[in-house]
């Protein structure tokens, strides 16, 4: 049996570091991250403190995660623009980046589309590698609520914490992880079995 994929104190402390610092300017983003989440600034405080024995839950870093891709969002290219949109097909969101789209879209039970261009060119394609659609394939399983959290955990031989580091398209270099493509597929099967209506 394969070892259970966990992250340590240590670790989760990094990425709530990370994630609240990358959400405004040094006197106020661990207000803002507090605003956000719905706690205390001196919760904020205790979870990104290597002495407090206390760790961030992990809904509340997703939340963190979510929030971080929000403003990552950009446009230099605008002949390249991809639009987002959430489950009442309502824009949230523009960037030229497609992975940070794609999390974004996935994270709120929506869609992806390439802006059309004006002047008659042709609308670009839109380009993800294989590894990119492998984590939007474990985002809709995730939001989809046909599986528990612990079931898909359990599938993919992981924590809920190291389930965020497969899904997040942020700073993959340090906190990435890849799921596994089998796994993947077992619970594809089984959201499918249960709504008769999902399609990667």
């Amino acid at each position: 049996m394969e070892k259970l994929l966990t992250l340590s104190k240590k670790e989760i402390e990094q990425r709530t570091v990370y994630y609240v610092d990358s959400l405004g300017e040094r006197s106020g983003r661990r207000a803002i991250a507090a605003r956000i989440l719905g706690v205390s600034l001196r919760s904020i405080d205790a979870w990104c403190a290597p002495s407090d024995p206390r760790v961030i839950p992990a809904d509340k870093l997703m939340q963190l995660v979510i929030e971080a891709h929000f403003r990552e969002l950009y446009v230099i290219n605008y002949s390249k623009i991809i639009d987002i949109y959430d489950d009442c097909d309502d824009l949230i969101g523009s960037t030229n980046r497609a992975a940070d789209a794609s999390f974004l879209a996935d994270t709120h039970c929506r869609r992806i589309a390439m802006r059309p261009r004006g002047g008659g060119w042709a609308t670009p394609e839109l380009i993800m590698s294989e590894e990119q659609i492998l984590r939007s394939r474990l985002r809709k399983i995730v939001t989809s609520g046909e599986i528990e959290k612990r079931q898909i955990c359990r599938t993919l031989g992981c924590d809920e914490y190291a389930l965020i580091d497969m899904q997040s398209e942020l700073r993959r270099a340090r906190f990435g992880r890849m799921p596994d493509r089998t796994g993947i597929e077992i619970l594809e099967g089984y959201v499918w079995g249960q709504s008769g209506e999902y399609a990667a």
